[in-house]
């Protein structure tokens, strides 16, 4: 795919990526300060940047969705480190035809991000930006504390255990927030962590114990926070090029 002139491509100014976090780039600034940014300004930086945004839409503090977002997007284990854009999974539900045109539109490579591929899909007139999708990663947070993940996947997710048949299907616990406060940094704990090691005598009847525990949290929440973390990478990505475009138009450029 033959690249625009004054196209960066998949490098993003720090104007991009404040934009990505629907933060000011005064604030972005204050999180790499902060390290809380990755170094790099690349896919990986507008995602934790998209996320660091989305949480930020939930009403949760920068600092503290800062915090939130590095400890727990690693769940998600996706080759930048970083939570899926579910821009695969948006490429699938198109027809076959619409498939191969965007294919063509690829890097030849093979060697391809989540930005070039967004960049395929947008010039297509079946996508549709800012919709939801079969796939999508979700982090809910209950009542400040307990850390939920759901993949909406399809078919449901393996069950290991009992007690998560009260989740949803797609739905596992990931862990728990000890100090969410304002300008604070949180500890996020891993479920794993809080349990005997693997293969112990006791190991399988404290994982049931602590998923009751998380499912008992869930279905007398007071207060839930619930984040679609692959359609805020999407949305980024949407007004970052939306953005280029209109920069390329007035023939300006970022920092």
């Amino acid at each position: 795919m033959a690249r625009p002139r004054n196209d960066p491509g998949d490098v993003f100014g720090r104007a991009e990526l404040a934009l990505a976090g629907r933060m000011t780039p005064r604030n972005y600034d204050y999180l790499v300060g902060e390290g809380l940014m990755p170094n790099e300004h690349d896919v990986r930086a507008l995602k934790r940047c998209a996320v660091i945004g989305a949480f930020g839409a939930a009403g949760v503090p920068l600092l503290l969705a800062a915090y939130l977002a590095r400890g727990i997007l690693d769940e998600f284990n996706q080759a930048d480190g970083e939570a899926a854009s579910g821009l695969n999974n948006l490429l699938s539900s198109f027809p076959p035809r619409a498939r191969n045109w965007i294919g063509d539109r690829l890097p030849k490579t093979g060697d391809f991000n989540d930005y070039w591929l967004h960049r395929a899909l947008r010039q297509h007139p079946h996508h549709r930006a800012g919709r939801a999708c079969q796939g999508d990663a979700l982090i809910e947070i209950v009542d400040r504390e307990y850390v939920f993940v759901d993949t909406r996947s399809s078919p449901p997710l393996h069950r290991d255990y009992e007690a998560e048949k009260r989740l949803p299907p797609t739905m596992t616990v990931f862990g728990r927030i000890d100090g969410w406060r304002r300008n604070a940094a949180p500890q996020v704990a891993h479920f794993l962590s809080q349990l005997p090691p693997i293969g112990s005598p006791s190991h399988a009847d404290e994982a049931e114990r602590l998923i009751d525990a998380f499912a008992d949290a869930r279905e007398n929440a007071v207060a839930t926070t619930r984040v679609n973390v692959s359609l805020a990478i999407r949305r980024a990505l949407d007004d970052i090029a939306a953005h280029r475009e209109n920069r390329l138009i007035k023939g300006q450029s970022d920092d």
